[in-house]
């Protein structure tokens, strides 16, 4: 089981805005955030984290940085196809939508 630990998330405008162009909100990127996650680093140091909301929707955030558990969020989308299996493989459980 793989937890990352946010106690604060920066929220401006601009990713608010962003996100919402993929049909995301910032209460799904806490909601995530504070379950069970599959944690990969990408480019630029940014980290990534693949999990399910409470209504089981994979998700796939990206996080600008992670500073004294203060995050931004860069992107949140729904998880691809791909990611979903790697989830699913990962943490086992039910399946993703």
């Amino acid at each position: 089981m793989t937890k990352i630990v946010i106690k604060e998330f920066e929220w401006h405008i601009h990713n608010i805005s962003h996100i919402a162009l993929h049909n995301e909100l910032p209460s799904e990127v806490e909601e995530v955030s504070r379950k069970e996650v599959i944690i990969l680093q990408s480019r630029n140091k940014r980290i990534v984290i693949i999990g399910k909301t409470d209504i089981n929707r994979a998700l796939a955030i990206v996080f600008e940085e992670i500073k004294n558990n203060k995050a931004r969020t860069v992107t949140a989308r729904d998880a691809s196809r791909k990611e979903r299996k790697f989830y699913q493989e990962k943490i086992g459980g039910k399946k993703t939508l």
